[in-house]
């Protein structure tokens, strides 16, 4: 995926939900992988497509494989779905891996320095992150420091030409992570065709998930359920650290698998 513009939603809430898959920097890329445009964001549902690998030229992208679970290599899904991976994060926090390889070799990657070419994975078979989350201001937070501080996200597209969704019916997802935090993740889907902002989460359990239990307001539910219908739409799914009152080191966070069920 690439990083693209997308809008913050303008909405004020607990720390506890913190920043939703709506408003991000998205990176995207493989690993020695490229994405084609910049931008900025916040929490989760946005994001672009992910060019091929660096010097191909091309942006790869077959329709999504069949089966129900999502590995990943070099930095690319395989299975159900086969979009590049991604990263993104507000502008206060900090990313010291992946890196890019330009305009050179380990280039950070940042809010507003997209890795337009060759997105560096630490691992062949997981997207992984390392970073770090700055403490949110002590009450009452503005929505500006969610803005600029909303945390960490790693996440994939369905399919490296971002015109294509997940085109099949699933009942459940599952999250496979390791690495540090695992507690208190939320998972983002974005539905194709939504505004970049709008998207669907749920707090991260580790076993199967009912997919009509996302929700875009997932802190209180009180927003819109995503239905059955939607599920075929999906064109993004996501991992998220969100920034609490506390400070977080993220080390090595590693999306490691996405298991669909019916």
């Amino acid at each position: 995926m690439n990083a693209r513009n997308i809008t913050m939603t303008r909405t004020r809430f607990a720390l506890t939900s913190l920043a939703v898959f709506s408003a991000f920097a998205i990176f995207a890329g493989a690993c020695s992988s490229s994405s084609d445009d910049g931008g900025t964001g916040g929490k989760g549902g946005g994001g672009g497509h992910a060019t091929g690998p660096a010097g191909t030229g091309g942006s790869g992208g077959a329709v999504s494989g069949g089966g129900n679970t999502v590995t990943f290599a070099n930095g690319a899904a395989v299975g159900p779905m086969s979009g590049w991976g991604w990263i993104a994060l507000g502008s206060l926090d900090t990313a010291t891996d992946p890196t890019c390889d330009t305009p050179a070799v380990g280039t950070p990657i940042t809010k507003d320095a997209a890795c337009k070419e060759g997105t560096h994975w630490n691992a062949t078979d997981a997207l992984c992150i390392t970073g770090t989350i700055p403490a949110l201001p002590p009450p009452p937070v503005l929505q500006s420091d969610y803005d600029a501080n909303w945390g960490l996200q790693i996440g994939v597209n369905t399919n490296a030409d971002d015109t294509i969704a997940l085109g099949q019916t699933f009942s459940t997802i599952a999250i496979t992570v390791d690495g540090s935090p695992t507690a208190g993740l939320r998972v983002e889907l974005h539905r194709q065709s939504d505004l970049e902002a709008t998207t669907y989460c749920a707090t991260n359990t580790g076993a199967a998930m009912k997919l009509t239990s996302f929700n875009t307001k997932c802190w209180d539910g009180s927003g819109t359920a995503l239905t059955a219908d939607d599920v075929p739409k999906i064109d993004k799914v996501g991992i998220q650290v969100s920034s609490t009152a506390a400070a977080i080191t993220v080390a090595n966070l590693c999306l490691r698998q996405i298991v669909f069920g019916n």
